[in-house]
């Protein structure tokens, strides 16, 4: 723990910290905040839907948005892992990146849900989870056609898939269990409808 905490206090990794308060907090969507300022104040209490987001900004805009949030987080993760040679401080680029990302108040959208940031942070950490988690997705996506139920049941069992692929590393379990906390309650809104609407369907 002495060794991780002058680390902190090095040049390069206070860098990094700070060009992950960064990437968290400056989305890429500010680019785009006129295209959501409207329909926001007008339809949305909560955070918009998967597919509302998509159709407003419409298929590039949604894929480059989601594609720089992706590998913006995996480069900074990449170098506190392979080049700082620092788990921990990987650990801690997540949580900031993420945090930010989710709960950004220059974010047109109040944050968003995490799903660009994990992909990112995965495909650094363990790209056998990131395989993993994708695969349950378009399994869980085909069998329901609702890719809101997909992504909330692969977010919730991600801490599951990394205990199986890490054989036990405590610090990824920990991290993606905390990554799914973060992005369930951003949904936590989407998660009271459903069971709402399989309670009015059983009565």
């Amino acid at each position: 723990m002495e060794e991780f905490l002058t680390l902190l206090k090095s040049g390069p990794v206070l860098l990094l910290l700070s060009f992950s308060i960064l990437i968290g907090l400056f989305s890429p969507a500010i680019l785009f905040g006129s295209k959501f300022t409207k329909p926001i104040k007008i339809n949305y209490k909560e955070y918009p839907r998967f597919l509302e987001i998509y159709s407003l900004l419409g298929k590039n805009i949604f894929c480059l948005i989601s594609f720089l949030e992706s590998i913006s987080t995996f480069f900074l993760m990449f170098i506190s892992i392979y080049y700082l040679d620092s788990i921990l401080l990987s650990a801690l680029v997540a949580i900031i990146i993420m945090v930010g990302h989710s709960f950004s108040i220059i974010h047109p959208l109040r944050g968003g849900t995490g799903t660009a940031p994990i992909i990112g942070i995965l495909l650094a950490c363990s790209p056998w989870t990131l395989i993993i988690c994708l695969t349950f997705f378009l399994l869980i996506y085909i069998f329901t056609k609702q890719i809101e139920h997909a992504e909330i049941l692969t977010v919730a069992i991600m801490p599951s898939f990394s205990i199986i692929v890490s054989g036990g590393d405590l610090i990824f379990i920990l991290l993606t269990t905390i990554l799914s906390m973060i992005s369930i309650k951003k949904r936590w809104y989407l998660i009271k409808e459903i069971f709402d609407q399989k309670k009015k369907s059983l009565s």
